[in-house]
């Protein structure tokens, strides 16, 4: 933050302590904006920063603690650190007059120094205040630093994650089909480039090689497999989604989360309508270990029952371990597990049948046994004789009693660096999930950010992954909120102020429909809005001779238009709208009409499905709504029956809003506003000029207009007076919350 902007945030009264304390001096006829500028000219200046070497030892440490955090720490954090501040009020007997003659703190010695400054963070519900070191003042106080013991917070560091690593590589993949559009080739497989995307975010490495279909996968297709089997994944909206069973999986505690997993793939139970036939088919779908031959499902129970006869840590070279569970059930090496079936067939053929299960069972202890947990590599994988041991987890879940199932860790929250990371040339957010986060939580942050390829745990969130998230229906005060949550603290002012300036970028290009009303002549326009019974019927002024209008209600604006003598041209399929948008009576069916909800239910699927999103963020259980899902229902709208769901969700969040109720994380329309409403609708239904007292933001500054209301309209949760400005001789626009008084 500039010193200039830093100096704005202060009083008047401020800024004339700050100039006495300095020796700058004071003129009380200068403004606020001549006093900041003046005071900013002077502490920039060499002669004051060579000042900064004769600060004591304390004021260097506080300084430093400042740089290190970027310029910005929270203001109680370094206030608690480095004592209070006292405020300047000289009218009062019970204060001294002249504070910087004598601090009580260090804080307080800086700031009437001018070299530190409390400033306001963030916007709406989330503002807070910061202590500040402004950016022209960071390289004099790194020249001047002194050798001190940092009391900064270092970079958090990741715990091992606990094995298997198969439940968190299940739950990257999931967070990856919630942060991206994945549509299956084939109604099911992962299309290469996605594959190419997983390898690199996985625990457990995936060998892909020349891979070019799902189907030539180990590990990924595995993971694949295991979510199609319990139900955590779907087709949705045409493309792959999490469902809200996979919800329900990451509530459960570690052991019942891998109970589900196991009972899919044995039992074919992921869900109630998952049948064994099913799971059978899925199993050759995916070609798991064994898939061509007969009855592999039924082969992998008698595999568990025979595991079941092996106390944990039995450990064998890998392939052996075939041999072994072939002599406790010898029926495992065979096609079928009747005998004469056996029996009947040849030498050679028993040979091959023998060798190819025998292979089979091979690959699915080292493979996705391995992968779940049941069995550990005693040495290295890559060793010319790798060793296999059944794990305390295997033996639970085959059934022994003297298993283990995963130790719940404790709880820890997530962990942020406090400043922006350099990753290839741009800042980013850098952020540590230990193994005790919430996997609810966990989730949460994988829709927003990717975990990075070879740290598990650590997640990093850039511009594009924040602005991707804002698509898909998140806010940037709902990022906030939730990493807020997540880590137990406010952000760190650096990261806050990232976020808001990475959120602000958002919307720069808009690209919607719209039905335009167009005048040739402004003064046309004008008149029109005037008129009460018209003037409802307009939405946002795009030009003095352009204005948008609702177009599920484009029948009764024509009825309107020529009561009063004018005969719009209408471009054509406009005036084949309906009156009636949600009774459905005019609206034009699709070609399956039986199939397909009519357009009345269509359009309230669309305002549950906005409004649901409109009130995710203040829920703190409620799972996210997939934004394909919203798109195409609202693809299936006419523009007039989106109309008239956006016109009905709005209605509600306003009803919700007026009833002080949290209707969505963002900044509202304050109350003071409420009553400039009616005076301006007063004003515009009469025609009358008002003066009014606005406050410009862009100069910082108060001035008087003579202004004629033409309308009012609504742009989000602002609103605007359209007016002819008696000043200019033109007409301007008013945002409404910057109007502080009415005359």
């Amino acid at each position: 933050m500039k010193l200039l902007e830093c100096l704005t945030f202060q009083t008047w009264r401020t800024l004339q302590a700050i100039s006495r304390a300095t020796g700058l001096g004071f003129d009380a006829n200068w403004t606020k904006q001549q006093a900041a500028q003046r005071l900013a000219d002077w502490l920039g200046s060499d002669e004051h920063l060579r000042s900064l070497a004769d600060l004591p030892a304390e004021a260097h440490a506080a300084l430093g603690e400042l740089l290190a955090a970027g310029g910005q720490m929270d203001y109680d954090t370094f206030t608690a650190h480095f004592g209070p501040i006292r405020p300047y009020r000289p009218w009062k007997k019970t204060v001294p007059p002249s504070p910087w003659t004598e601090p009580q703190s260090v804080a307080e010695a800086l700031f009437y120094r001018g070299l530190v400054f409390p400033v306001p963070v963030g916007r709406g519900r989330h503002r807070h205040r910061a202590m500040a070191l402004p950016d022209d003042f960071h390289e004099a106080v790194r020249r001047d630093a002194r050798p001190c013991a940092s009391t900064a917070t270092p970079h958090p560091s990741l715990d091992a994650l606990p094995a298997p690593s198969l439940p968190f590589d299940l739950l990257t993949f999931l967070g990856y089909l919630q942060r991206e559009e994945v549509r299956p080739l084939w109604g099911r497989w992962l299309p290469p480039r996605v594959l190419r995307a997983l390898k690199w975010l996985m625990i457990c490495p995936d060998d892909l090689g020349d891979v070019r279909s799902e189907r030539q996968a180990r590990y990924i297709a595995f993971l694949h497999y295991l979510a199609e089997a319990a139900g955590l994944v779907a087709p949705l909206a045409g493309y792959l989604k999490p469902t809200l069973e996979a919800h329900r999986w990451l509530e459960q505690p570690p052991a019942e989360r891998i109970t589900m997993l196991w009972n899919a793939w044995r039992l074919g139970r992921g869900t109630a309508c998952c049948a064994p036939d099913d799971n059978e088919a899925r199993w050759r779908a995916f070609r798991l270990p064994g898939w061509s031959a007969p009855g592999p499902l039924e082969r992998f129970h008698r595999l568990c029952q025979a595991l079941a006869h092996f106390p944990p840590g039995h450990t064998l070279p890998a392939e052996a371990w075939p041999l072994a569970l072939g002599e406790v059930d010898p029926s495992l090496l065979r096609p079928t597990p009747v005998y004469s079936d056996w029996h009947n067939l040849d030498a050679v053929a028993q040979s091959e049948w023998k060798e190819t299960l025998q292979a089979a069972l091979g690959n699915l202890v080292t493979g996705p046994l391995t992968w779940f947990g049941v069995f550990r590599m005693a040495n290295q994988q890559s060793s010319p004789c790798p060793l296999v041991s059944l794990s305390p987890l295997g033996a639970a879940l085959v059934g022994r009693e003297d298993g283990e199932w995963p130790v719940i860790p404790p709880p820890h929250p997530l962990r942020i660096a406090p400043l922006p990371e350099d990753v290839e040339g741009a800042p980013a957010i850098s952020s540590i999930a230990p193994p005790g986060l919430s996997w609810t939580g966990r989730f949460a942050l994988e829709e927003l950010a990717a975990p990075q390829g070879g740290a598990p745990g650590q997640y990093v969130l850039t511009r594009a992954g924040l602005l991707r998230a804002l698509r898909r229906g998140h806010t940037v005060p709902g990022i906030i909120a939730l990493l807020e949550e997540l880590s137990g603290e406010p952000l760190p002012p650096a990261i806050f102020t990232l976020l808001d300036e990475w959120g602000a970028a958002y919307g720069e290009v808009t690209i919607r429909p719209v039905t335009l009303l167009q005048v040739r002549e402004p003064e046309l326009l004008q008149r029109l809005a005037r008129r009460r019974r018209l003037r409802r019927f307009f939405g946002e002024t795009f030009s003095e001779r352009a204005v948008a209008v609702d177009s599920s209600r484009i029948p009764q604006l024509l009825r309107a238009l020529e009561r009063r003598g004018l005969m719009p041209r209408v471009e054509a399929g406009l005036t084949d709208m309906p009156e009636g948008i949600l009774s459905g009576e005019h609206s034009p069916q699709s070609k399956d009409a039986e199939s397909d909800p009519p357009p009345a239910e269509r359009a309230f699927i669309v305002a549950a499905l906005q409004l649901f999103t409109a009130l995710g963020e203040s829920l703190p259980d409620a799972p996210p709504l997939p934004y394909a899902l919203l798109e195409r229902w609202e693809q299936s709208l006419t523009a007039a029956e989106k109309d008239a769901a956006g016109r009905a969700v709005q209605a509600v969040l306003d009803g919700l809003r007026r009833a002080g109720q949290p209707a969505v994380r963002r900044p509202h329309l304050p109350t003071p506003a409420g009553p400039l409403l009616e005076r301006l609708e007063q004003a515009v239904a009469a025609g009358e000029a008002v003066t009014i007292t606005y406050y410009t933001a862009s100069r910082d500054h108060l001035n008087t207009r003579r202004i004629s209301p033409l309308r009012l309209e609504w742009r989000g949760q602002t609103a605007y007076c359209i007016a002819y400005c008696h000043l200019r001789e033109a007409e301007r626009v008013f945002r409404v919350d910057r109007i502080r008084e009415i005359r």
